[in-house]
């Protein structure tokens, strides 16, 4: 786009002067409804919780070009004006495409099912387990590698028997319990990481937490100080059992973990929707599209690491 083309782009703005805001003229329709709604629903339009935007969705049903068209604008003017895009969220897409919601929901079932399976004592086998089962957890909601990564201590919390995930761009997850049992194991995978990071944070050496994971003992557990509540959730852990506090796992850290680990490869098969994959990202290990080797894993097989190597 040229410099003439963006003048004239900007002269046919509508300036919402409610709300300092220049809207696209493009847009305006369908951003005024968003408003309208806002306004009369006691909502926030800019920036718009992930939630509100799932909610106004689906109070004004219409056909999915529609709907596309309306997250397009909502998305823009909130680019525009320097907030992150509501419509990209895990949040809305779910409620977009109730198919593949099912789907994921569907694999997250496996997920849990199979942090729950994963070692809570021992050395160092209760160390990983209680690290990467949290980790499945929150791919079991749908939540990016990144996010996962850039999830802080004081980013989880408990309501009830609910535990509750808020990622930076403030997308909310929640990990209801079993509307038919009332469990909710993901509860109790969350304690137990927590319990040692809180006792890190009282013996911060693995001499003594290797003593804790072979013969656990009741922790008392403080409110986290300022420091420790910007710690990061999830750190890599080296050959020796060390987390260092201050660093977060990587992306693709997270991604080769739940890969490879922890069955997600012999998930892959049956979690297609027309020739995509919704278990690996493309390029990344999939077994039907790319026909790489991942499912030739023998299950249950250790993870294989560099030696030295953090995970």
């Amino acid at each position: 786009m040229t410099s003439t083309d963006r003048e004239a782009s900007r002269h046919n703005d509508v300036h919402d002067s409610d709300r300092g805001l220049r809207i696209p003229a493009r847009y305006r329709h369908d951003w005024a409804l968003f408003a309208d709604w806002c306004a009369a629903a006691d909502h926030r339009p800019i920036p718009a919780a992930p939630d509100t935007l799932a909610l106004f969705l689906h109070e004004h049903p219409a056909a999915p070009a529609t709907q596309r068209r309306r997250l397009s604008a909502i998305n823009a003017v909130h680019t525009r004006h320097g907030y992150p895009p509501p419509g990209r969220t895990e949040t809305v897409r779910r409620h977009l495409d109730t198919t593949r919601a099912s789907r994921l929901d569907r694999l997250g079932r496996l997920l849990v099912q199979r942090a729950v399976e994963l070692p809570t004592t021992g050395w160092p086998s209760g160390l990983f387990g209680r690290r990467d089962a949290l980790l499945l957890v929150f791919a079991s909601t749908g939540m990016s590698f990144a996010d996962i990564t850039r999830l802080r201590r004081r980013d989880l919390r408990l309501d009830g028997d609910t535990l509750v995930a808020t990622t930076p761009t403030g997308e909310r997850f929640r990990l209801a319990p079993d509307p038919e049992t009332g469990d909710n194991p993901a509860v109790g995978i969350y304690r137990r990481w927590a319990e040692i990071q809180t006792f890190l944070d009282e013996y911060p050496g693995t001499h003594l937490l290797r003593h804790h994971l072979t013969d656990p003992t009741a922790i008392i557990s403080d409110p986290l100080d300022v420091e420790q509540v910007r710690q990061p959730l999830l750190c890599p852990i080296d050959r020796w059992g060390h987390l260092p506090h201050a660093e977060s796992m990587t992306p693709q850290s997270v991604s080769a973990l739940e890969h490879v680990s922890y069955g997600l490869d012999r998930l892959c098969g049956i979690m297609h929707c027309r020739g995509r994959c919704v278990v690996f990202p493309a390029g990344t290990g999939c077994v039907v599209g790319d026909r790489r080797t991942v499912a030739a894993r023998i299950p249950g097989a250790a993870p294989r690491r560099r030696p030295g190597g953090d995970r």
